[in-house]
């Protein structure tokens, strides 16, 4: 990954310095409300479903986008992991990443110990292992700015200028 921005032969560098300003405004802009969804099962914490973050990243980054690395192992009854969020930023011509991390249950019969791995719910991974990753893509998605979700259910938040 190249460290310099591409800036074009005609262009000085205040105007390219305006286009990535307001690139990143797109970036830290919030998201459409209509959008955001309320969790009952969490406290009611607020998030934004992982086709719309995808289809944020399709729109913004024009399909340019990519996960790898994509780390997890088993904890008890959870599964934890990271992955990597590749995007081609279209004013700065060249690819930045950002790491996101989650945690998801492997969900077991009611009732049952976290350590008694023989009452897992038959396929629940089918179920569990792909929501951990949208979650971490989600994660690593809200490190490009707010309208991936950024500052939802923080109590403070701050303002691009």
């Amino acid at each position: 990954m190249s460290n310099e921005l591409s800036i074009q032969p005609t262009e000085n560098i205040n105007d390219f310095r305006k286009r990535l300003e307001g690139f990143q405004g797109r970036l830290n802009a919030a998201p459409n409300q209509n959008e955001v969804k309320s969790n009952p099962h969490a406290g009611n914490s607020l998030y934004l479903p992982i086709s719309y973050v995808e289809m944020s990243l399709d729109e913004l980054f024009f399909g340019l986008w990519e996960t790898k690395d994509f780390k997890w192992q088993v904890v008890g009854n959870e599964i934890i992991g990271s992955v990597v969020l590749r995007v081609f930023h279209p004013v700065a011509n060249q690819w930045i990443e950002r790491t996101g991390a989650s945690a998801t249950m492997i969900r077991l019969q009611k009732g049952a110990s976290v350590t008694d791995v023989s009452s897992k719910i038959f396929n629940a991974l089918e179920m569990d292992f792909p929501h951990l990753k949208s979650d971490c893509l989600v994660n690593a998605a809200k490190g490009l700015g707010k309208t991936f979700g950024r500052d939802l259910n923080r109590k403070y938040s701050d303002v691009y200028r």
